[in-house]
């Protein structure tokens, strides 16, 4: 034999025997969530997605998951489409995990009852929504939950001869982040969906703007959802598994001024849907101030005695943009269901990320 012949054929055998999660991926992601109780599956927009979750699967505290989850034509409507789409856990309103993780034989159920959903209805990977992993105990519950998914999923391959994804969605700061092992993100997470929201909300006392782009002057903790973003780079994930998510939805706060204290006989919802604002506009004649600056929209009764902020189609583009530039992986909405009928959030984000860029954005 030929030593270029030897030499080509040693090559081909390391390149096919290296691991798929060991591989740089070059594909980008644009990613949205949805539930499927707030969304008619027909009128998903998803020519504007690559990646779709499904949320949420939930389970009882032995591990037994939801069995009417699986929905076949959506998978099929999803794939018709060219979309990815995965089964996204827990959520925020489930607070199981860590009584399922802390035994082996739920576990054990758990991982197989997720496993048996994405083999009959041929979803695409498995999306990780603990909220949260806040001590050393649930942290390491964390990753024994993503290592067994793995494992399982592995395994799986060999029968369908197809590769799953696993990611995770996470918010930032060390109330969190000091309790996830990087070390395990980087070998065995495919991405990592940056909550850059939630800065501010009806759980907190204050009356602030919850996903701003750039810090707020008037802002006393000074969030920047950039630096959402740099605190897990910092942290050492790969910035190639890094998605940048962010909210269809903002919060809306009544008789009192942004970063003062919230009226406690008003209380603000948790959100206010994208949608919804186009009827605050219309109708109740709140005016909009896109803060550039600040990477926001401002939304202000008549009186000026009541706002709201809000991601609107100039934030998304924006915040896309910079994304973009900083060659994140992707970017991800939550969720598709509080965009406008006319998808309008989904194609300035899908259209942004896919554009040419003409000129630098302000890192």
């Amino acid at each position: 034999m030929k030593l270029k012949t030897l030499l080509f054929l040693i090559a081909v055998f390391f390149v096919n025997t290296i691991d798929a999660k060991e591989q740089t991926p070059t594909d980008k992601v644009i990613g949205g969530y949805f539930i499927t109780s707030s969304i008619d599956i027909k009128k998903i927009p998803y020519q504007h997605y690559t990646h779709l979750y499904q949320s949420f699967l939930r389970a009882d505290s032995q591990g037994n998951v939801r069995t009417n989850f699986g929905n076949k034509a959506l998978v099929d409507l999803a794939h018709k489409n060219k979309c990815k789409i995965l089964i996204s856990l827990g959520g925020g309103a489930f607070k199981l995990f860590p009584t399922i993780l802390d035994n082996k034989t739920s576990t054990q159920n758990y991982i197989q009852g997720i496993i048996k959903i994405l083999k009959d209805y041929g979803y695409d990977g498995v999306d990780i929504d603990y909220e949260h992993p806040n001590s050393t105990k649930t942290g390491k519950a964390w990753s024994r939950l993503v290592i067994g998914l793995h494992n399982a999923m592995e395994n799986l391959s060999k029968t369908t001869k197809k590769q799953y994804l696993l990611t995770t969605a996470l918010p930032s700061g060390d109330w969190v982040g000091k309790h996830i092992d990087t070390q395990i993100v980087n070998k065995y997470i495919d991405l990592l969906n940056v909550m850059a929201y939630d800065a501010y909300g009806s759980w907190t006392n204050t009356a602030g703007c919850h996903a701003p782009l750039n810090p707020i002057p008037e802002d006393p903790r000074k969030y920047s959802m950039k630096n959402f973003m740099k605190y897990w780079e910092d942290k050492g994930v790969n910035k190639n598994i890094l998605c940048f998510g962010m909210p269809f939805y903002g919060n809306i706060y009544y008789d009192t001024k942004p970063y003062k204290k919230v009226n406690q006989n008003r209380r603000p919802p948790r959100a206010i849907s994208y949608k919804h604002t186009a009827n605050l506009i219309t109708n109740k004649k709140w005016t909009a101030h896109y803060d550039k600056a600040a990477g926001t929209t401002w939304l202000y009764s008549p009186d000026k005695k009541s706002f709201a902020t809000i991601d609107d189609e100039k934030v998304i583009k924006q915040k896309t943009l910079w994304a973009k530039q900083k060659n994140y992986r992707g970017v991800f909405c939550w969720a598709i269901y509080h965009d406008s009928p006319a998808h309008i959030l989904s194609k300035t984000m899908h259209d942004s990320f896919k554009q040419k860029q003409k000129q630098k954005v302000k890192p």
